[in-house]
């Protein structure tokens, strides 16, 4: 109510400031030539012009009754006589007629928009929805645009070639900058011997593999698996978020990290526990993936033991890693338990080897830096 009434008020004053009675107190009207010369309903003041005449006092022609000399005007109406009160009443009925008239017009021009804004909050989005899908084609101010299905279809192809273009383009320097520093033939079989030596049961284990991950430059948050594995081949080009994982959870803390039974829980042993329901249980709690990715890691691999060694290049300030050296086997513990495995993984940082792998995948990145960072931000839930 009292927002209404708020509105009504200012309503009435628009009226006012807008009507002809409120003009005429600030600027009187001009008397036209056919008022030139009328003569009041009573006897007025000279000069009686004005086209509307109210309230005038008696002409200097007109005796005053109480002295019977002539030139005598009768005095204007004292405030709160019958004559003022008869002229603020029509002026009030004219004003309150005015301001009637403004809200009428008001109401009339705001009644579709006011329909139009509860459609749209009270029917839901749906209908906007199903209205703007029947749109095919939209024009003016000399430009038009059409819709169809066919054109959106021509749209989204020339998008995803685009997009596929430039992954492949992306994918193309990798594998040239690879090739250039001899990564995958000569550095990362040496850091893998390097890794076999440290370990000595891994001399053997024939499930042992091996790669290099970096930062991709195309997608922000995710590494990108510059090499194929060794020695088995296969897998570069993937791409994985840093959300989950023992790869993301390395390269979060920037911290080498090891693991011996990855997909063990402590709860694993209990009566009645099923082996492969504590397998995708201790992928979802330990390692961040979501059931459907555990499964499908399930699927492809069934791998205890990891290792995850920072690739630290020799003239990096501040422990400033340029990838991470990757490896993985079968069995329980190859690396030893968690923790050896982390010692392990620490100590092979400065592996001559490893550091060698380091300096040249440094020198990799520093030259994709130079052509352009990471800037697609996807966001991973």
């Amino acid at each position: 109510m009292r927002i209404c009434s708020r509105v009504l008020a200012i309503l009435v004053l628009f009226a006012v400031s807008s009507s002809p009675l409120a003009n005429g107190f600030e600027t009187p009207q001009k008397p036209s030539p056919t008022d030139k010369g009328r003569k009041c309903a009573q006897p007025c003041l000279t000069p009686c012009n004005s086209a509307i005449t109210i309230n005038c006092s008696r002409s200097v022609d007109t005796v005053q009754p109480n002295t019977g000399k002539p030139g005598s005007p009768t005095p204007t109406p004292r405030p709160g006589s019958d004559d003022s009160s008869q002229s603020s009443t029509v002026w009030w009925v004219q004003l309150f007629k005015e301001a009637a008239g403004a809200l009428l017009k008001l109401i009339s021009a705001l009644a579709w928009p006011a329909v139009i804004v509860f459609v749209l909050l009270y029917l839901g989005r749906d209908l906007l929805a199903r209205l703007i899908g029947n749109v095919r084609r939209v024009k003016g101010g000399g430009l038009e645009v059409e819709f169809n299905a066919e054109r959106a279809r021509e749209v989204a192809s020339a998008f995803d070639a685009s997009y596929k273009g430039f992954l492949h383009a992306a994918q193309v320097e990798y594998d040239r900058l690879v090739n250039a520093n001899d990564l995958q033939n000569r550095l990362l079989p040496n850091a893998v011997d390097a890794v076999r030596r440290r370990a000595l049961r891994t001399l053997e284990e024939k499930s042992l593999r091996a790669t290099v991950h970096v930062p991709d430059v195309v997608f922000k948050n995710f590494m990108y698996q510059l090499l194929d594995y060794y020695p088995p081949g296969g897998g570069r080009g993937r791409r994985f978020s840093v959300q989950f994982g023992i790869l993301g959870r390395s390269w979060r803390l920037v911290t080498s990290l090891g693991e011996g039974a990855a997909l063990q829980l402590s709860s694993s042993n209990a009566p009645g526990v099923d082996a492969y329901e504590s397998k995708i249980t201790a992928l979802v709690t330990e390692w961040g993936m979501t059931r459907t990715d555990a499964v499908a890691a399930l699927v492809s691999r069934d791998r205890e033991s990891y290792l995850c060694i920072l690739l630290v290049p020799s003239k990096a300030s501040a422990r400033a890693p340029a990838g991470v050296l990757y490896l993985d086997a079968r069995p329980i513990n190859t690396f030893g338990d968690r923790f050896a495995a982390t010692q392990l993984a620490t100590s092979l940082e400065n592996e001559p080897a490893v550091k060698a792998l380091a300096d040249a995948v440094g020198h990799l990145m520093e030259r994709l830096r130079e052509e352009g960072g990471a800037f697609l931000d996807v966001a991973v839930s």
